[in-house]
């Protein structure tokens, strides 16, 4: 949003508190025949008896020793706007009139069909030779307004006149309303020219990108604000919700989340419903790593308007940093049922399906995603990725390589691309040069991590993932990079590391299963076989269809010289995914394992093989799904 729109709309949000006071309605008369009281009777009804403002009237107002002049500039200047009645041609109507439009208030004009120019009485003799009583012609008779509206009445009419007068308040509302501002506030565009000065300041902080603030702008905010509060205070300007979410967003930027969220907690003392706010709140509190009290705003602003879609698309957003996948998945689905337009949301919602290895939904959902925004690279690269998991390798590359021919800059393009190269050394050049657009892509700095070590560079490999907690954010939960951490370490002969860094994460997160196998891996290296295999059943028990982790387990058991238990377990993850028959030729946890009469006769027959790739080949087909082998992986 530009700048100067986004000052212009906290402008225009902020209301001037004079609801205690009248909104008065001038009406501007001359004679006091029957028929004009019947269309003051009409003004009153329509503006008085329903309690929207207070109907002046010069001859009561007057009070002995009075000044009539002086009275009347004061009322006409006060009020809101006028009715002007003219039911002939009255030389004090014209000069209240005039004055009206001198000080540039709303005016109804009432012409009575039958209004004349009274002609006798500009005489002060009567006398027969008189000529007759021409009609009131505004063009003629009032040539300096000829060109101002005016209504028609016929005084035997009062319904007509009560309908003419309503409708034409519909019209004038927004002007009438600047009027009683204004002659409340009768310095309103200076204090808005002031307040537009600070705002300014906010705005200018709000606008700029994270990377381009020089971390000097906290006084210049904090004193902006400082201001922005006392014009509003001084002034009696209540302040709109917007102005505060504003703000907040901007402290929230500064990294000042204490001050962002007490700013909110404090504008929801005096409208403790206003779901916007909740909203923002919560998503300072998320930027700030507070999902769980981001979450209870989020949950608040829902119970204030539950068909908002944009809340439960955060409460989605919220649900998966907090690790609630599932809660998640529901929240996205329920924000779509109540508004599918939204391409953003279909891109999280695809990405959540992804993560949970969905991936014919998530390729779906991010189809559904690129209909609303076809050339948006990010849906695009998910896209390939999606594929890339459903064994779609050439659809995948096409799309990576349609997206890097547009923007060779992009870094998660070039990492998708690693992942899709079969090759480890030119799978590793691809990830080396998404580093080198994106130091911080954890995702390519993890695999180029997995690659090295799958080339034997395991130190270089353990240094790239010891500096994986500066960079990757789910460094601590993501159960592909403490795997591969603790397989290099194997491969270093220091599985005792291994261990301790399972435990650094275990501390945190105990029930995190990425560092429970990696334990359970490394304690089986240590030669502690009950407490591996203690961790394994229960790993197993709770994911008896996971194949990576069934053939660990089977690694353990080999480790441990429990043969048979190290081919049932074998046989199962290979019934899972077939690749893995071939891992368990090369892998030296399974030396002695190969040579037992049990190993050679479960998988020595050409026949038993092929029932075994049968059977995974058609597993996989349902799942619709690959999966790597055992040796360090790249990122998913």
């Amino acid at each position: 949003m530009e700048k100067a729109k986004l000052v212009d709309d906290l402008l225009v949000n902020m209301e001037y508190q004079a609801e205690q006071s009248p909104r008065s309605c001038f009406v501007v008369f001359s004679s006091r025949e029957a028929h004009v009281e019947i269309v003051i009777d009409c003004i009153e009804n329509v503006f008085q008896e329903s309690g929207q403002f207070q109907v002046v009237r010069l001859d009561q107002h007057l009070k002995s020793g009075d000044s009539q002049y002086a009275e009347l500039t004061e009322l006409l200047a006060s009020c809101c706007f006028a009715v002007v009645i003219l039911d002939g041609f009255r030389p004090n109507v014209l000069f209240e009139y005039g004055i009206l439009r001198g000080l540039h208030k709303p005016c109804i004009v009432l012409l009575e069909d039958e209004a004349t120019v009274d002609v006798p009485g500009f005489f002060p003799v009567a006398t027969e030779d008189l000529p007759p009583k021409p009609q009131v012609d505004m063009d003629r008779h009032f040539s300096d307004v000829k060109d101002r509206f005016y209504l028609r009445y016929n005084r035997n009419k009062p319904k007509q006149i009560r309908s003419l007068l309503q409708s034409e308040h519909r019209k004038l509302t927004g002007q009438i309303e600047n009027e009683f501002l204004h002659s409340m506030f009768p310095h309103k565009e200076i204090i808005e020219s002031e307040l537009k000065a600070h705002l300014n300041m906010v705005v200018e902080v709000f606008t700029k990108n994270d990377h381009d603030l020089q971390g000097d702008e906290m006084p210049a905010i904090d004193l902006a604000h400082s201001h922005v509060s006392r014009l509003a205070k001084e002034h009696h300007v209540a302040l709109p919700p917007r102005y505060f979410s504003t703000l907040a967003r901007t402290y929230a930027k500064l990294n000042a989340t204490e001050k962002a969220v007490t700013l909110i907690d404090g504008a929801l003392l005096g409208t403790s419903d206003d779901a916007t706010l909740l909203s923002d709140k919560a998503y300072i509190l998320r930027r700030s790593g507070d999902f769980a009290a981001a979450l209870s705003a989020l949950e608040a602003a829902i119970k204030i308007r539950p068909k908002a879609e944009f809340l439960w698309h955060n409460k989605g957003l919220t649900l998966e940093k907090l690790g609630e996948a599932e809660k998640a998945i529901h929240s996205y689905k329920k924000a779509i049922a109540l508004d599918s337009s939204c391409a953003m949301l279909h891109f999280h919602y695809g990405v959540a399906l992804y993560e949970r290895d969905d991936f014919h939904a998530a390729a779906d959902e991010l189809n559904e995603a690129l209909k609303l925004r076809p050339e948006d690279d990010v849906f695009l690269v998910w896209k390939a990725r999606a594929f890339h998991c459903l064994g779609k390798t050439d659809d995948a590359r096409k799309i990576i390589e349609t997206v890097l021919a547009s923007d060779s800059t992009n870094a998660d393009a070039w990492f998708v691309l690693g992942r899709i190269e079969k090759d480890n050394a030119a799978a590793l050049q691809h990830f080396r040069k998404a580093v080198e657009l994106d130091p911080e892509h954890g995702g390519a700095l993890c695999s180029s991590a997995a690659c090295l070590s799958n080339l034997g560079q395991f130190q270089e490999a353990l240094d790239i993932f010891a500096e994986m907690h500066k960079t990757c954010p789910r460094h601590e939960l993501c159960p592909t990079l403490i795997s591969n951490i603790c397989t290099t370490l194997g491969e270093l002969d220091r599985p005792e590391d291994g261990v301790a860094a399972a435990d650094k994460i275990l501390e945190r997160h105990p029930e995190n299963p990425g560092a429970l196998q990696a334990k359970a891996c490394s304690l089986a290296r240590l030669g502690e076989h009950d407490s591996a295999q203690e961790i394994f059943a229960k790993l197993v028990d709770a994911n008896p269809l996971d194949s990576e982790l069934l053939y660990n387990q089977a690694c353990a058991y080999a480790l441990a010289r429990r043969y048979t238990e190290a081919v049932k377990a074998l046989q199962a993850a290979i019934e899972l995914d077939p690749r893995w028959q071939q891992s368990a030729m090369h892998d030296s946890d399974f030396s002695s394992l190969r040579r037992t009469k049990a190993y050679r006769t479960a998988f020595s027959s050409g026949r038993s093989a092929r029932n075994h790739r049968t059977a995974a080949k058609k597993k996989a087909s349902r799942e619709g799904k690959t999966r790597p082998t055992r040796a360090s992986r790249t990122t998913k």
